[in-house]
C-alpha cells in the first residue's frame, strides 16, 4: 500500500506541475524523510515520469502555471547563493508556523464533541471570518493568486503580509476541521506569498525567481515537518 501511494503522489505532482523528477522524490520522501530506499525512489521517478509523458506529451495538457521564466535572469553564484540560503531558512520557519497552525486546529477539531458535520460547517464559517478580514483572494486553491502575484498586479506589502497570514489561517481551518482538500496547492500560494513578501522586502530585480524559488522550498519543508 505504501508503494502504491508512493506511486500515485509521484504520478500527480509529476504530471500536474509537469516536473517528473521532483516528482518522483516529492512522492517518496512523503513516507521516508529520514533514508530513502533505492527501490521507493525508482518507482516514484517511473510513475512521475510516465504519467509526465501521457498528460503532456501524449495528451497535450498545458502546464498548471502559465507564466515564463524571468526574462534575462542569470543566476550568479556570488550575488545569490547566500541570499537563497538565508530565503530557504525563513521559508522554513514560514512552513513551520503552517505545520504548528494545521496540526493546532486539527488536534482542536479532534477534542471538540461535535457530529463532523458541525465541526465542518465551524471551520468554513472560520475560513469566511477569515477571508473577510484578509482579503477574498486566500479563498480556493489559490493558483489564481499565485498568477496575479507573478502576472497581473503590484500588491502593497501590509496587504501581501496579511493574505500571507490570512492563507495559512484559513487553509488550518479548512483542512483542519475534516473538509476535503489537500494541501499542495495551498502550500505552494503561501510560498508564493512569502517569495513575494521578500521580494519587496529586498527589492530584487527578479522577484519571479524568488517567488518559484520560495514556493517549491515551502512544499519541501512541508513534507519534511510533517
Amino acid at each position: 500500500m505504501r508503494k502504491l501511494a508512493i506511486c500515485g503522489i509521484s504520478a500527480a505532482f509529476g504530471s500536474i506541475f509537469t516536473a517528473p523528477v521532483a516528482g518522483g522524490v516529492f512522492g517518496t520522501e512523503i513516507f521516508y524523510r529520514d533514508d530513502m530506499e533505492y527501490n521507493n525512489l525508482f518507482l516514484g521517478f517511473l510513475s512521475s515520469i510516465t504519467a509526465y509523458y501521457v498528460h503532456s506529451v501524449l495528451l497535450g495538457q498545458t502546464r498548471l502555471f502559465q507564466f515564463s521564466p524571468p526574462e534575462g535572469y542569470v543566476f550568479v553564484p556570488s550575488r545569490d547563493i547566500l541570499f537563497f540560503i538565508a530565503l530557504g531558512v525563513f521559508v522554513g520557519f514560514v512552513s513551520l508556523f503552517f505545520i504548528k497552525s494545521l496540526y493546532g486546529y486539527e488536534h482542536f477539531n479532534s477534542r471538540l464533541n461535535l457530529p463532523p458535520y458541525i465541526k465542518t460547517a465551524l471551520g468554513g464559517l472560520l475560513t469566511g471570518i477569515t477571508a473577510i478580514i484578509a482579503t477574498p483572494y486566500i479563498m480556493g486553491s489559490g493558483i489564481d493568486l499565485v498568477e496575479k502575484l507573478v502576472l497581473e498586479e503590484s500588491f502593497p506589502l501590509s496587504l501581501i503580509l496579511l493574505m500571507l497570514l490570512g492563507k495559512i489561517v484559513a487553509t488550518s481551518f479548512t483542512a483542519g476541521s475534516g473538509a476535503s482538500g489537500g494541501v499542495v496547492a495551498p502550500s505552494l500560494t503561501i510560498g508564493a506569498l512569502t517569495g513575494t513578501l521578500v521580494s519587496q522586502l529586498v527589492a530584487y530585480p527578479y522577484p519571479l525567481a524568488i517567488i518559484s524559488a520560495s514556493s517549491v522550498a515551502l512544499l519541501e519543508a512541508l513534507s519534511m515537518f510533517r
